[in-house]
């Protein structure tokens, strides 16, 4: 599979949570695969930075703290950083990028950070830093022909206290290539996704689980009230399927699928999720978008095309009422069935911070009336009533266990010693 495909996919949605931050990561990355390729970064060097530009503000969960990063002077600047390294160290073939990531708002100081607390610190971050700071204020100069005036003026005063002089001089070396700038201002097609330094990805099953997983936390882990979902909808989908037939490998992709359902939340501003209060008309159009937001992310990568069905059409109904394509009846498979399934019973029996969740006896109900209505498979109901002492325990066990890593998550983040950009 293609890993740029994959990432810059992900990227790509974590920038519609407001029209402020679209492109920005993409915008990011153009910078510094620029500024890198003036100083002649290897295939490897290139594709652990890219990983780290198209992911660098993946730690910050709320729409407040992703305007506040879109101004050039951010106020927190380094909190969503570590964030962002504690999600993807978790990732094997993500370490490095983590690291790039960890340090993107420390200031250059004169060299001093070239290290923190002893430790080294990546040269990439610093070019990231960089390319982070000149990608916010390229929205503001859109069409800009070329390097100079208060973009140059405002980089090039901060070099060598907050930003490293070589990178400076690389930046105006790149800005100097004809059509840097507007390519930056208006990043257009995504060509970065195949940019060759990424190559051909041989991921193993643990590897696309693990994958998976780390997507899927950065959509919970934007609230207390979605914080364990996924973890407990792919336990109950993962439960479900040999159940169904889908066993062995066939099982195991219905409850990766499960875990990608609500990929395209991460489109959704993180505050909605939170809300308790009743959505407007227009907040839950913006809620039910979040299907047709995974099912793009995904439709970008060759080999994902069932798990992408079986995820997105979790809020298709059988009398084609459900969205966003309106399918019906034989136009869903039956691993959409479960994950659909899974869904409703995960969200009627989990714990919310507002609520107790209902018994398995009580979901099992729901669930029925919502198979008579046309709703759910009626299969897959009845394999639920029938299991559902089963059910509820699986997904309590694998939401307890997604409860401790979200709670270690927030505790160690603010705790945190957060390399910062002091001069911000």
């Amino acid at each position: 599979m293609s890993l740029g495909d994959l990432v810059f996919s992900v990227s790509a949605a974590l920038d519609l949570v407001s029209p402020k931050v679209v492109d920005h990561h993409l915008r990011v990355a153009r910078i510094a695969r620029a500024v890198a390729s003036q100083l002649g970064f290897t295939d490897e060097q290139m594709r652990d930075l890219l990983l780290a530009a198209a992911l660098h503000d993946s730690g910050a969960f709320s729409l407040r703290e992703r305007l506040e990063i879109m101004e050039y002077e951010i106020r927190h600047p380094g909190q969503h950083a570590v964030a962002g390294f504690r999600l993807l160290k978790s990732f094997p073939h993500f370490e490095k990028a983590a690291e790039i990531v960890r340090f993107h708002h420390l200031p250059w100081e004169s060299g001093r950070g070239e290290q923190w607390r002893g430790r080294q610190v990546p040269a990439a971050s610093h070019l990231l830093h960089l390319a982070d700071r000149v990608g916010v204020l390229a929205i503001d100069r859109p069409g800009t022909a070329r390097w100079g005036g208060p973009v140059a003026r405002l980089v090039e005063s901060g070099s060598g206290s907050i930003f490293k002089p070589e990178l400076v001089e690389a930046l105006e070396a790149a800005a100097d290539l004809p059509g840097f700038w507007t390519e930056v201002a208006e990043p257009g097609d995504n060509d970065l996704r195949s940019d060759p330094a990424f190559g051909e990805v041989a991921l193993s099953e643990a590897d696309f689980r693990g994958l998976a997983r780390l997507f899927w936390q950065i959509v919970d882990f934007r609230s207390p009230f979605t914080a364990t979902h996924s973890s407990g909808v792919t336990a109950v989908a993962g439960f479900l399927a040999p159940l169904a037939g889908f066993t062995g490998a066939a099982g195991r992709r219905v409850a990766i699928a499960a875990g990608l359902h609500d990929l395209g939340k991460l489109a959704i501003p993180g505050e909605m999720l939170e809300k308790e209060k009743t959505l407007t008309r227009a907040e839950i159009d913006t809620f039910r978008s979040h299907p047709l937001h995974g099912w793009r992310i995904l439709a970008n990568i060759a080999g994902l095309e069932k798990i992408n069905a079986w995820a997105s059409f979790h809020h298709e109904r059988l009398d084609g009422r459900g969205y966003p394509f309106g399918l019906r009846g034989a136009q869903l498979p039956r691993e959409s069935r479960i994950v659909a399934v899974a869904d409703v019973f995960t969200a009627l029996t989990e714990e919310r911070p507002y609520r107790r969740g209902m018994s398995g006896r009580e979901a099992a109900g729901i669930l029925g009336a919502m198979a008579g209505d046309g709703a759910l498979d009626p299969e897959m109901v009845a394999l639920v009533a029938r299991n559902r002492r089963e059910a509820g325990v699986v997904r309590q066990l694998a939401q307890e266990g997604a409860s401790g890593r979200y709670l270690a998550f927030r505790e160690q983040g603010a705790a945190a010693e957060v390399p910062r950009d002091t001069a911000a």
